[in-house]
């Protein structure tokens, strides 16, 4: 080809050509983002005797189901200044991420089950208010700090007693 005819290739075909290359760039950094984002925390799927009781017990967050729990390596946010190792769960409106090393994502286990509670007990408070509830948990978080802030004395307290709730109902052979 010759430079004279180089020169005649229409505009709109070296944007289409650039555009092309874009999205092609562009949706492989996305994929390897994603891969490396789903390495680090793996998706718990809870069984299904315990989802129906969970929907049972606590009908306000919209089915078990319809929550995603992610079990990760580190929690969100844990390059904050200030965020503090010993937090175990986190709750960001739906979705739910629990440190690995709470230990295995199991029934049988209570550590597990517990803290599973007391972040969906976050979920439900979420799903009551979801734009005020995020602003005014940081605000008081601020002000108050994490053991005395409402939202995880709420939390704490109903989760133990979802917990035993939950170990009762499966001790009676459901």
């Amino acid at each position: 080809m010759s430079a004279r005819n180089f020169t005649r290739i229409p505009s709109n075909e070296i944007r289409n050509s650039a555009r092309k290359t874009f999205r092609i760039c562009w949706e492989f950094a996305y994929e390897t983002a994603l891969v490396i984002f789903l390495a680090m925390k793996k998706r718990v799927l809870l069984p299904d005797d315990v989802c129906e009781w969970i929907d049972g017990a606590m009908p306000e967050i919209g089915g078990a189901r319809t929550v995603r729990i992610l079990r990760c390596s580190s929690l969100p946010f844990s390059w904050l200044p200030g965020f503090s190792a010993r937090f175990r769960g986190l709750t960001l409106w739906r979705c739910v991420y629990i440190h690995e090393r709470v230990g295995t994502a199991e029934p049988h286990n209570p550590d597990w089950m517990e803290l599973l509670f007391h972040e969906l007990v976050h979920v439900s408070q979420f799903r009551q208010r979801p734009l005020l509830f995020p602003l005014s948990y940081l605000w008081k978080l601020a002000r108050i700090g994490y053991a005395q802030h409402p939202a995880e004395i709420e939390a704490r307290e109903r989760g133990a007693a979802l917990s035993a709730a939950f170990y009762r109902w499966r001790s009676s052979g459901a």
